[in-house]
């Protein structure tokens, strides 16, 4: 955003500049509080969001100083709009906002920098770097992948199945990684998917039950499709909106070990839970105690029946007992980047995607029962045992991990060989 020849940028971390464009010359800075969104420049004044603060600022262009705020109900994943007089903003709750004014004069006052911490905290140590080998690798570059596709493992064959989201089908691989066959088709009919998000990104997910049967959520329609082990259509339920049983928009999906189903809406801050046909058994928000944050990745169940959300921002997994009660978070303070997709073993074991943002940090970090820090692998790159973006990830029976590259030009489906440690 540029105006009146100050260009304006903004960080996830909400730190925001205004910078002369002549000269590339620092003109103000202000530092918020989380990441700030796409910004509006009106005349003399920039508006922005300050996604966990919950707040909207209008703040004088030429000087950085803040002429107003205004809170709002929850936080704001996309920006914020000005016409006819009026601040438009939009919240994660629902809530749509039309901020106007008195037309009073207004005196612009500097921002209040924030107070410095008392001590510094403690530095984490870096995660202990964990030999995994490969068993083999599968390149499917020419394929429909996208992040973020979760993959699921049939309990029945072995079969790996990985939702394909540009394509809107579900490639699936024997236990060798060789490509069998695509299945599906695009479309909104009985049987077809939509594996695109209402903000375009792609997002396949399944989750298969003990027998074989399965559950595709089917994110773009707002619908679960369930099918049997033969692949029949058993039936489908969902449809837009923010009643019980309705989307607005589901990321994660998971089977608990009675057949219920479990499925993770990141619009409606909110877990719902389902029989094996739909009907709603309750609800809980994983949110409740974490009131700022940036939404949800991904979901996962483990063989008690506990839940697992990963958060984006902050960064970590937060553990419920079937009833929502929260007990435990893992590896707050641990993640480079977005904690991503998640596998759990039979020992309760925790194993994390990170995405491509994580620098140096491994691609996969591996924590205990008890969410103590136990290593990492698939450091940055695209080498043998490195991954750029780690996208879907599963467990096998046999102490493997099944691990999807999802950046388009190291696509590549991966079996890494657990150490003996975590297997």
């Amino acid at each position: 955003t540029i105006v009146g020849g100050i260009g304006f940028s903004a960080t996830a971390d909400g730190l925001v500049d205004g910078i002369d464009t002549a000269s590339g010359a620092l003109r103000w800075s202000i530092q918020l509080t989380g990441k700030i969104r796409p910004m509006a420049v009106v005349g003399p004044t920039l508006y922005l969001a300050s996604d966990q603060e919950h707040r909207v600022y209008a703040v004088e262009a030429a000087t950085g100083n803040r002429l107003w705020q205004f809170d709002v109900d929850g936080s704001n994943d996309c920006c914020v709009a000005v016409a006819k007089g009026a601040v438009f903003v939009g919240t994660m709750t629902g809530s749509v906002y039309s901020i106007g004014g008195d037309r009073a004069t207004i005196a612009a006052q500097p921002f209040v920098s924030p107070a410095p911490a008392a001590s510094a905290a403690p530095t984490q140590a870096p995660f202990a770097a964990l030999k995994a080998g490969i068993s083999w690798t599968t390149d499917i570059r020419r394929m429909g992948f996208a992040p973020v596709c979760q993959i699921a493992v049939d309990p029945t064959s072995g079969r790996i199945w990985a939702p394909e989201a540009g394509s809107d089908k579900i490639a699936i691989f024997d236990r060798t990684g060789k490509l069998l066959e695509e299945w599906g088709s695009s479309g909104d009919g009985p049987g077809q998917f939509d594996f695109t998000r209402q903000n375009g990104d792609g997002y396949g997910t399944l989750a298969f039950a003990k027998d074989g049967s399965f559950f595709v959520l089917d994110v773009g329609n707002r619908r679960v499709q369930h099918f049997d082990a033969h692949r029949k259509l058993v039936g489908r339920w969902g449809s837009f909106g923010n009643e019980p049983g309705q989307f607005n928009d589901p990321v994660g999906i998971g089977v608990a070990p009675d057949g219920t189903v479990w499925v993770l809406d990141d619009r409606r801050s909110l877990v719902e839970h389902f029989d094996g046909t739909g009907k709603v058994l309750g609800s809980f928000d994983p949110f409740a105690s974490v009131p700022s944050n940036d939404g949800a990745n991904s979901l996962a169940i483990d063989d008690k029946g506990n839940l697992y959300v990963s958060s984006v921002a902050p960064s970590k997994v937060l553990v419920f007992d079937p009833k929502g009660m929260l007990l435990r978070t893992v590896g707050e303070g641990r993640f480079n980047d977005q904690a991503g997709t998640i596998a759990i073993d039979g020992s309760g074991r925790l194993f994390v995607a990170q995405g491509p943002d994580r620098g140096s940090a491994p691609g996969v970090l591996v924590f205990g029962a008890d969410g103590t820090a136990l290593g990492g692998f698939a450091p940055i790159g695209d080498g043998n045992d490195e991954v750029v973006f780690t996208g879907g990830i599963a467990l096998d029976a046999k102490g493997g991990l099944y691990v999807e590259d999802s950046m388009p030009e190291s696509n590549r489906l991966i079996r890494f060989e657990l150490p003996a440690g975590v297997r």
